[in-house]
């Protein structure tokens, strides 16, 4: 018989080689369930028919808000709204398109706890990083916060979910570390407010006024800030989280969204 070898390589590989063929074993008795629509996914955690829903964000948009116009009406070029009121952040781009079956995906993922999805829209969100801004431009990148009551109830905060592994994505891209950092804890909610949900533009401007604010201003000023949500609508609440932060002198606010309505 010939040896086996115990070194920690090996030892290393093997036990990986174990753990894929469990799971590829478990995945044919077992197979996973699709967060979209139940169906079995040969390939979680979306089946095939979620997944070729999935609509990229892509031209023609607004340049400033990212609002999306209809296929073949021309170059990107400013839309109405920022035309008549310039937005308070720089620039807001995203993933996908708020259509298919990223309309049930998302409230899924942030109030039935479906959160296996969310590592796959990490990925989709850091190409959209990667395709629509320069990354070493930003100092910070801020997920959405919670409120602490909101954030006790659903025992995550989805939009950090969206970019926790983006420095480990960036490292296995580049090779080298990233310029910016990931900042949980300058940027507060502050006021427990409804859902934005069914409220028109105004309303929901009011909802949110004054609902954020900075508690570490040193770590703001002079820094230009990344902000991620999961879904920009109209904006009103990534602008009144952008305003707090420029309160405090930071240099500009872009947002990133894993959606946009």
């Amino acid at each position: 018989m010939f040896p086996i070898r115990r070194d920690s390589q090996g030892s290393r590989g093997l036990s990986a080689a174990l753990h894929s063929l469990k799971e590829t074993a478990r995945s044919l008795v077992f197979p996973g369930r699709c967060p979209g629509c139940f169906a079995f996914a040969p390939h979680p955690p979306l089946c095939p028919k979620c997944r070729n829903s999935l609509v990229p964000f892509e031209s023609p948009h607004c340049i400033l808000c990212g609002h999306l116009f209809p296929r073949g009406s021309g170059e990107d070029h400013l839309c109405a709204e920022c035309l008549e009121r310039s937005p308070i952040v720089d620039k807001v781009r995203a993933a996908l398109s708020y259509q298919g079956a990223l309309r049930t995906l998302i409230p899924r993922l942030k109030y039935h706890a479906r959160l296996s999805c969310a590592r796959e829209f990490e990925y989709l969100l850091f190409h959209a990083l990667e395709a629509h801004f320069i990354p070493e431009e930003f100092d910070l990148i801020i997920p959405m916060p919670l409120h602490i009551k909101k954030l006790r109830s659903r025992g995550f905060n989805q939009s950090w979910l969206l970019i926790r592994h983006f420095p480990e994505l960036y490292r296995t891209r580049f090779n080298t570390d990233p310029a910016w950092k990931l900042d949980l804890h300058s940027l507060e909610r502050i006021r427990h407010t409804p859902p934005q949900t069914g409220l028109d533009p105004k309303a929901r401007r009011r909802n949110v006024k004054g609902a954020f604010c900075v508690t570490r201003p040193e770590n703001i000023q002079d820094r230009r800030i990344l902000l991620v949500d999961d879904v920009y609508t109209t904006g009103a609440t990534c602008a009144a989280a952008a305003q707090a932060l420029l309160d405090v002198g930071a240099l500009g606010v872009d947002v990133l969204v894993l959606a946009r309505a």
